[in-house]
């Protein structure tokens, strides 16, 4: 009981500060409207939210991560990794010479896809040390995109533009955040949210020595992707070593059906099959609730359970079974 009160405290602030930056983000975005660009950024707020959504639904045996802790993450990276971002290549430009398109090709990519794993950098700290469990590949990959989208969204309303593709592509059906105007490239959302798969794989395989490279070759074929894109004179000679932009989507569009998919599997090993089971009781469950407040607060008990479960299955060993099976899930009413 003597942690219970930290908790709180740490709980309420946690709260605070998502509501002090949601205050902070309806400011920017009236400002940005005050500027005549309201209808474009709601465009591009929207591009980017698509696929967050379909993975959130794809997902929902296989992830850790709510909504809350979704929009959390895209709130550090419209605020904190853009002013990360903004400092550290204020700082660098006086320094570099722009000769050979040096500053552009390297230095603003690494900073800028270094600026965006800040918030998730803060997940990886708050799961680190705790013995409960921790979020999945499937939760860094959506958190990172996320991230990436909060950033692009941010980096185009200074700049006045959107470069996000929208529904006029095949691939805008499933990405509508690339871009697809000039050429096909994966965008700051995609980029982000394929280095996220790689660390939610380092975070439940940090027994695997090769788990830590992955994150490593990930964000050096981010940081490659986008500082060839930046030069004009590198594009027609080095794009197609990554299939002229198509190499990072197809990664992190394979790579994010695989975790579903995989940890999907994983959790209804864990549980015996109970997560899928509960999750198909939720409307019966939901059927007593009595009134709106307790529709949401049932509603979140479910979401809950599935979630703490979730935890408990990635860092578990394979074959390995909740005893009994799924406690959280009986506890909650899952048994039917």
């Amino acid at each position: 009981m003597r942690g219970a009160p930290a908790r709180r405290f740490l709980r309420i602030l946690a709260w605070a500060g998502l509501a002090v930056s949601l205050a902070f983000f309806g400011w920017s975005v009236y400002g940005y409207a005050a500027e005549g660009q309201g209808g474009a950024l709601a465009r591009n707020v929207a591009w980017h939210a698509w696929p967050v959504c379909w993975l959130m639904l794809v997902s929902m045996l296989s992830r850790s991560r709510t909504l809350v802790n979704v929009v959390a993450v895209f709130l550090g990276g419209y605020f904190t990794s853009i002013w990360i971002s903004v400092l550290l290549n204020d700082v660098v430009e006086p320094w570099v010479a722009d000769d050979g398109g040096l500053r552009l090709v390297v230095i603003v990519p690494a900073i800028e896809e270094v600026a965006k794993l800040v918030p998730l950098a803060t997940v990886v700290l708050a799961w680190w040390w705790r013995s409960g469990g921790t979020p999945g590949a499937t939760d860094f990959g959506i958190l990172g995109f996320a991230s990436g989208a909060g950033f692009a969204v941010h980096e185009d309303a200074m700049w006045g533009r959107v470069t996000a593709g929208g529904l006029d592509s095949a691939l805008g059906w499933f990405l509508p955040s690339a871009h697809t105007d000039l050429a096909v490239l994966a965008g700051h959302a995609v980029w982000t949210g394929l280095v996220g798969l790689t660390i939610g794989l380092w975070m439940t395989r940090r027994r695997q020595w090769w788990s830590w490279l992955l994150p490593w070759v990930a964000l050096a074929l981010v940081v490659a992707d986008h500082g060839i894109w930046n030069s004009y004179y590198l594009r027609d000679s080095l794009r197609p070593w990554l299939l002229d932009g198509w190499l990072p989507i197809a990664l992190f569009l394979v790579g994010a059906v695989a975790a579903v998919a995989f940890e999907t599997v994983r959790v209804q090993r864990f549980t015996s099959g109970r997560a899928w089971v509960f999750l198909a009781c939720s409307p019966a469950l939901l059927s007593h609730a009595r009134g709106p407040v307790s529709f949401v607060r049932g509603w979140r008990r479910i979401v809950l359970n599935l979630r703490v479960v979730a935890l408990q299955a990635f860092i578990a060993p394979p074959g390995s079974v909740a005893r009994p099976a799924a406690p959280a899930l009986s506890r909650a009413g899952g048994t039917p």
